[in-house]
């Protein structure tokens, strides 16, 4: 199906069935298991404006560097309780959003924290990223995810069939966790473990690291059943941009920064892995004071030496912004879009080579091969 103009997409979304002004273009998931599950999720998350509007400068940002197209809609996947979405819908450009997410209850949480950004034309569909594919084609001029990829199983299928939504200009952005980062946080707690402090420690320590080192191990493995999970992946970049290439887009990649530190910054502050594995140890696995200061006194120091030794942009990358383009040129040609200067030089030579040789062999009275 073809739909040309953000208008014909509300018209298309308001023939798929619904309730309660939500749209169902898949069928409803409550997260958890239940409502109860979905409750206490939303309780962990509370932030303020200032934070939604960095998130929202951010994007931004983003769209800018890209020179993204803004005439079609902004398709959010996997809103949750709508912090992004927040954040997409405040930056003012795109003429309809659509927000959406496996869950009727999130919806309408999201609805009811937009409901004072009065003039935003804004719909609400439940839909999951694996029914992305009944979604008109060449209709979006944004896909946008934040922490959502790594919740799909086949997640190249996702980005492949995601590139197919966009109108030419349009943009899929998303950001994620990077393998690069995690790998190193595993390995230098698995050190940590086999300490004789750590070994004479308290038994609950010695849970946490096993417990850190085996599920960590986990999502960097890529030979397992990862479909039982709720989350299932962690991501290498070059794995990811090549996808992305391969389905026709022009990829830019933010290491270490999220939508939040773009709106100010072109660069990670120096703290940048040390925080983020601080954040993972006390907030993601929920660790205890005395974990915590084993962490502090033997792995902190070894993470500013680190930073030493690699830099800001170039150290392990942890997480990133990933930002990518559908070219208005054919897509056959994309991968021309993301050649650097050197690459494309050599190219250059390589033709004039060619049509130098072809000359001689003509003046010889022969064929070019």
């Amino acid at each position: 199906m073809v739909v040309r103009s953000p208008q014909g997409l509300t018209r298309w979304l308001s023939r798929r069935p619904g309730d309660d002004g939500i749209r169902e273009l898949s069928a409803p998931h409550s997260f958890g298991g239940d409502e109860a599950g979905e409750a206490a999720y939303a309780d962990q998350f509370s932030v303020d404006d200032a934070y939604i509007d960095s998130v929202s400068r951010g994007l931004r940002r983003v769209l800018d560097d890209l020179h993204a197209d803004r005439s079609g809609a902004a398709l959010e996947l996997g809103c949750g309780t709508g912090i992004f979405s927040r954040s997409l819908v405040r930056t003012g450009l795109y003429p309809v959003y659509v927000l959406t997410d496996m869950s009727p209850r999130f919806l309408r949480l999201t609805r009811d924290h937009l409901a004072a950004q009065n003039g935003a034309a804004v719909e609400y569909v439940v839909l999951s990223t694996e029914d992305i594919r009944r979604w008109p084609r060449r209709s979006l001029s944004l896909i946008a995810l934040r922490y959502v990829l790594h919740h799909v199983l086949d997640w190249r299928g996702f980005l492949d069939t995601a590139a197919r939504r966009l109108r030419p200009g349009g943009v899929l952005t998303f950001e994620e966790p990077c393998s690069d980062g995690y790998l190193l946080q595993m390995m230098l707690v698995d050190v940590l473990r086999r300490l004789p402090e750590v070994a004479e420690s308290g038994e609950q320590v010695r849970r946490d690291l096993d417990f850190f080192v085996s599920t960590t191990k986990w999502y960097l493995s890529t030979g397992v059943d990862k479909a039982p999970s709720e989350d299932k992946h962690v991501f290498r970049v070059s794995e990811v941009v090549d996808v992305c290439r391969r389905a026709g887009l022009a990829v830019r990649f933010y290491p270490n920064l999220g939508y939040d530190a773009l709106a100010t910054r072109d660069e990670p502050v120096r703290t940048y892995f040390v925080d983020e594995f601080r954040h993972n140890l006390r907030v993601n696995f929920g660790f205890g004071e005395e974990t915590m200061a084993m962490f502090e006194r033997h792995l902190a120091p070894v993470c500013a030496g680190i930073a030493d030794l690699s830099g800001l942009t170039m150290g392990p990358y942890v997480k990133g912004v990933f930002a990518c383009r559908r070219p208005h040129r054919p897509v056959r040609r994309a991968r021309y879009a993301v050649e650097d200067a050197a690459t494309a030089g050599l190219r250059r030579a390589y033709r004039s080579g060619r049509r130098r040789v072809g000359a001689e062999l003509r003046r010889a009275g022969l064929r070019r091969p």
